[in-house]
């Protein structure tokens, strides 16, 4: 029951913004209609102003979040750039090192080859 009552009342409103303005009194209309009919129009006014400061509000508060969203978006884009820019130094200064190891275990491994060449190449020299 509640619910047909909220889609009068929506309807209703409605109609009131649809109407296009009532037309002053004739000169046959009576005092009172005059009176009720001014005071319609003058509802009428008040509450077309009131639905159009609503709507400025929603649309300067949408404007505002929308703001505040970008920054945010801009701030966080940022800091995902600089936390990849340092990932890729860490990748390359990691990537130097097992460079630089691998260089070191090839010279060890030459090394130690040489090395067992030699000692290898005196033992059979030496029955």
């Amino acid at each position: 029951m509640g619910k047909n009552r909220d889609r009068t009342r929506r309807s209703s409103a409605a109609e009131l913004l649809e109407t296009p303005p009532l037309t002053p009194p004739s000169a046959t209309d009576s005092p009172k209609s005059a009176i009720f009919s001014r005071k319609i129009n003058g509802n009428l006014h008040d509450l077309k102003r009131l639905v159009d400061h609503s709507h400025s509000q929603i649309v300067e508060d949408i404007e505002s979040s929308n703001s505040r969203l970008q920054k945010r978006f801009k701030i966080q884009s940022q800091a995902c750039q600089k936390m990849m820019d340092e990932v890729e130094k860490e990748k390359k200064k990691m990537s130097q090192r097992i460079y630089e190891s691998q260089e070191a275990m090839k010279a060890s491994y030459e090394g130690f080859w040489h090395m067992n060449r030699i000692v290898h190449i005196g033992f059979a020299k030496h029955p």
